[in-house]
């Protein structure tokens, strides 16, 4: 499996703003990526936190459809193929005392990769 995450979002947090951002993750191949483990970590400051997680096409979400606090944990087999993408929303509400810039953690892994990349200016690391 060769597994891309995209993540689309507000480039910076302000004090009581609700935010939202979205990560997508696709395959290009050429295997199933089975039992990926998709993680992100909120900040601290984030409060509220929410999360739902869909897959499209022929890929499965086997666990963590939906979740709330500051750690995300998806479980997905994604096939490989642009129609084939799980997608996960976050939200919640940053708290009165932060100020910067998101930078939430995502780490994804797959049973069957063996190999350590980068995507996104991020590190994808097999486990």
């Amino acid at each position: 499996p060769s597994l891309t995450v995209g993540k689309t979002g507000p480039a910076s947090l302000y004090a009581g703003e609700t935010i939202a951002y979205v990560l997508s993750i696709s395959n290009a191949g050429p295997s199933i990526a089975g039992q990926a483990v998709i993680t992100d970590t909120l900040p601290v400051q984030i409060e509220n936190s929410t999360w739902a997680a869909t897959a499209n096409g022929n890929s499965v979400v086997t666990s963590g459809q939906s979740g709330t606090g500051n750690i995300i944990r998806v479980v997905a087999d994604i096939v490989p193929g642009n129609d084939n993408v799980v997608t996960i929303t976050i939200s919640g509400t940053v708290n009165d005392y932060y100020q910067g810039s998101r930078q939430p953690l995502r780490r994804v892994t797959a049973s069957r990769m063996d190999s350590l990349f980068t995507t996104g200016g991020r590190v994808l690391r097999a486990m």
